[in-house]
């Protein structure tokens, strides 16, 4: 995005005072246009240690993912408005900046008719074009290579540069990933383990993310269900599985665990489905079996239990009213979450499947992105900061081994997936990511939005741009004379989309700040 909303505001100013403004068409340094900046010479030291020090922050708390992220996104930005510099100069259009960053200058420089720089907040790039609207003063000798004189076509291309180069980048990227992680396979295709829960017959075992469980027991598990009835029905039993893990198959021994059924539990007040009986008042206990042993010694009595539930191991004053039946007081435990299984891609497959699956991602953007202000039954307002919210405590409901387990209460989380996200929250995210290929994925991801997002119809975004000249092209048809649209009257509607894109990030960042949760 150009800085249409600095140009327009630079036309009502005409400050002699600002000593960085030079309107003399014969100065030293040759054609010069209001709005150049005069290139200080050498660096200003203490911005430069700034931005190496904000670099150095991010590296710090985030580590190697949330930088990686960081300067993917800064570059992407940088190539956007590359994107506009250079086809604006090929339009033969004056061009008359070129910085990355925002805000204090750290060093600039001239070539031409250009002043390329650095500025010390680095989200981001900007470039000038003269006479991108009516109001901007321009001197006579530039008129001609202004904005708003070059042909419909060249001010479209100019301004579509930008966000196309998102898509360029999407692709190039998308490639870059396919061939690196794969391709995505359907579910029914095949799955991967995508979590182990911690403290769990998984993790014991050896069992880790990305690897995909094909038998267990003698029970194919290509899908996902096929894993949850074959474990249901093995608890506490000795048994092998067998997984692919990097291209190689191999075979574990494990012995599955157990986690109470309705019906186990319903002989315990104070037990709940889905809790794994650890200990009987400080005795460790192997299975069901045991606890029932101890336990029936106690009926009617009060005794302390220790238990394993979502994650948390902790000690449950628990009421012995009956012992129930052994058969189906528990169900098969493994502890792993399904996941998005890859087939790997040679170049030439990558550089065929990307195209399709970029496409998909854009059909997903366009059909997701209004949920984040959506304000239906269910799902929290935009402007709802959850932080302040004093939530009950909810069950929580999680696809575990094949099996939907609602797991006993527990604190609620104020994260809400449908809602704004800024870059802090990205870059958080990012930093939480094991998988780099997943950090990669999101950088992808982010570049679609932005491309889409800048075609959108209004000022100042480039799509408001492409709309405007569009207009002007058709009213020019209609009025046989070249028409111009009044810059005064959008300027109005300019700065009221550009205050609601400034609200909707600021409160994104503010309940990044104080309420962002990383979801499981």
């Amino acid at each position: 995005m150009t800085d249409t909303l600095e140009n327009l505001a630079e036309s009502h100013r005409n400050d002699p005072s600002d000593r960085d403004l030079v309107d003399d068409a014969n100065a030293p340094h040759g054609p010069w246009h209001k709005g150049m900046e005069e290139p200080e010479t050498g660096i200003v030291w203490s911005r430069f240690l700034i931005l190496i020090g904000f670099f150095a922050f991010v590296i710090f708390v985030g580590g190697p993912n949330a930088i990686a992220f960081v300067i993917a996104i800064v570059a992407a930005l940088v190539i956007h408005e590359a994107g506009h510099f250079l086809v604006g100069r090929w339009s033969g259009m004056l061009v008359t900046e070129y910085f990355i960053g925002f805000g204090p200058r750290i060093f600039s420089f001239r070539r031409g008719d250009a002043v390329y720089g650095l500025k010390a907040i680095p989200f981001g790039a900007y470039v000038r074009i003269i006479g991108m609207n009516n109001l901007e003063q321009v001197d006579p000798v530039h008129e001609p290579r202004t904005y708003r004189q070059a042909a419909w076509f060249k001010r479209v291309l100019t301004i579509l540069a930008g966000p196309a180069t998102h898509f360029v980048i999407a692709l190039l990227l998308m490639v870059v990933y396919l061939a690196g992680q794969g391709r995505p396979l359907p579910d029914d295709e095949a799955w991967a383990i995508s979590s182990v829960v911690p403290l769990s017959v998984a993790e014991e075992a050896g069992l880790q993310a990305e690897d995909r469980i094909i038998d267990i027991g003698g029970t194919n598990t290509t899908e996902w269900e096929d894993l949850g009835e074959a474990v249901a029905l093995l608890a506490g039993q000795e048994t092998n599985l067998t997984l692919i893990r990097d291209g190689q198959e191999q075979t574990l021994d494990v012995r599955i665990g157990e986690r109470l059924t309705q019906q186990g539990a319903s002989g315990f007040n104070g037990l709940y489905f889905s809790d794994r009986i650890i200990a009987f008042e400080g005795t460790e206990v192997a299975n069901f079996e045991e606890f029932a042993a101890l336990a029936s010694g106690s009926v009617g009595e009060t005794v302390t239990v220790t238990v394993e539930n979502h994650q948390e191991v902790f000690e449950q004053i628990v009421n012995v009213e009956f012992i129930p039946e052994l058969d189906g007081a528990v169900s098969g435990f493994l502890g792993i979450g399904p996941g998005q299984a890859f087939e790997p891609q040679s170049v030439s497959q990558a550089i065929a499947n990307a195209p399709g699956v970029i496409g998909g991602l854009i059909s997903d953007i366009g059909t997701r992105t209004p949920e984040l202000v959506s304000t239906s039954e269910g799902r929290r307002s935009l402007f709802g900061l959850t932080a302040f919210d004093d939530p009950e405590p909810q069950p929580v409901e999680q696809d575990v081994d094949g099996t939907v387990i609602e797991f006993r209460p527990i604190e609620a989380s104020n994260f809400d997936e449908n809602r704004p996200i800024s870059l802090l929250g990205l870059t958080i995210l990012a930093s939480a990511l094991e998988n780099g290929w997943f950090v990669l994925f999101l950088v992808i991801v982010m570049n679609l939005f932005f491309g889409m997002f800048n075609l959108l119809p209004l000022l100042p975004l480039d799509g408001g741009h492409i709309a405007l000249a569009t207009y002007e092209k058709v009213r020019s048809i209609f009025a046989r004379e070249r028409y111009a649209a009044d810059a005064a009257k959008l300027l109005p509607v300019t700065y009221v989309v550009f205050g609601f894109m400034m609200l909707v990030s600021m409160i994104a960042l503010v309940r990044d700040v104080v309420d962002f949760v990383i979801p499981s």
